[in-house]
């Protein structure tokens, strides 16, 4: 996995690494794409097994031309790819964000709590991050969402820092359906008001 997405996945590890997530389960968090990723992945949901129902967003027309090239999985997250072009590439998906695709998580969970809960908690864990963190509200789930930021890449050796470089972080909306007792996030390099209008679309 590339290094830029190692700092996405703990929410990408801030982004996408927080609690709830990025175990992506929600509960530790680790927004990790599969080892399949430089593969040719299944384009539809009817070609993969899952343990509980996915809802998917709609894409257009907030972003025309989009739709699900990619889905993946592992143990505890389902990871479903959008692009307005085809994702079987040998660079595989880390980069991708940084191409305009869209990374939608579903991971269920039935030991979390309600909705507001689990956003404050989210919340919490994601304090202290360069990332203007905001309380948002999805179809009357409670979550958290935040604009794409400025990071860091850092190169660390037993502790102390070797290297650090300014790295552009995606923007995320995330919030739990606690009817499903499904967890949702949506990231990408868009305002987090597109990222917002695109989780409006998951049905309730």
């Amino acid at each position: 996995m590339n290094k830029k997405f190692i700092l996405l996945a703990p929410v990408i590890v801030l982004a996408l690494a927080s609690t709830i997530f990025l175990t992506t389960t929600m509960a530790s968090k680790n927004d990790q794409v599969s080892a399949t990723s430089n593969a040719c992945l299944p384009t539809t949901l009817d070609s993969v097994t899952f343990k509980y129902p996915i809802k998917q967003p709609v894409m257009d027309p907030i972003l025309t031309g989009y739709k699900l090239q990619a889905v993946d999985q592992n143990a505890a997250d389902v990871f479903l790819w959008y692009s307005d072009h085809p994702l079987c590439q040998v660079h595989g998906l880390p980069d991708e964000l940084y191409r305009g695709s869209i990374l939608v998580i579903a991971a269920y969970n039935p030991n979390m709590g309600d909705s507001a809960t689990e956003a404050q908690k989210e919340l919490n864990n994601l304090k202290g991050s360069t990332a203007k963190l905001q309380m948002i509200d999805v179809n009357g789930y409670k979550g958290i969402g935040w604009e794409p930021f400025q990071g860091a890449d850092v190169v660390k050796l037993n502790g102390t820092v070797l290297d650090s470089k300014p790295i552009p972080m995606p923007g995320r909306v995330e919030f739990f359906n606690d009817h499903d007792k499904t967890w949702y996030s949506v990231s990408g390099m868009r305002s987090m008001n597109e990222l917002l209008q695109i989780a409006l679309t998951i049905p309730k």
